[in-house]
């Protein structure tokens, strides 16, 4: 299965400022904060393009992150930016050698593992605290909902998919 893989990642949301000299309070999409404390160069979209925004400063507060950019030196500035996503160069976001991005799972095809079916297709990967949950869109505006726990997905593939173990009631 051939596949693009975006050199833009989606890594964070500014959920809000933080104090009067130009920090943002930064929600991290990556697997911990700590990946997005990291970045030295973040990226904000802009009708299609993905401006560069140098950070200065970042740290840890409350599990999340605090960053200044560059150029972003009062509240007023700040805040121009409220509610924007951030997204990281690929090659920026050092993941270990049997790891993904969940950006390159999106579109996956999900199959029943026993009957080889596809049940549909990957649509979102969430995550509320415990374990990751694959979101599949099974078609008529339908998703089901599956926890990537071994007992639900025996194997993820981006080459070959998605598969899952078929059991009574989780594809209902």
């Amino acid at each position: 299965m051939e596949r693009k893989n975006e050199r833009y990642l989606e890594a964070g949301k500014i959920a809000n400022t933080h104090g009067v000299r130009g920090d943002l309070v930064v929600d991290s999409l990556c697997d911990s904060p700590e990946v997005l404390k990291e970045i030295k160069t973040l990226y904000l979209k802009k009708q299609g393009e993905y401006i560069p925004m140098k950070v200065v400063r970042s740290s840890l507060h409350a599990g999340r992150n605090l960053i200044r950019f560059e150029g972003v030196e009062t509240l007023d500035d700040a805040l121009h930016y409220k509610g924007r996503r951030l997204y990281a160069a690929r090659e920026d976001i050092k993941i270990d050698d049997d790891s993904v991005f969940i950006a390159d799972l999106i579109g996956l095809p999900v199959y029943n593992r026993d009957s080889g079916e596809v049940i549909g297709r990957l649509s979102d990967v969430v995550n509320y605290g415990y374990n990751d949950i694959l979101e599949i869109d099974i078609g008529d505006k339908k998703s089901v909902l599956v926890p990537n726990l071994p007992q639900f997905v025996e194997r993820i593939s981006l080459e070959d998919g998605i598969f899952v173990i078929p059991v009574e009631g989780l594809l209902n």
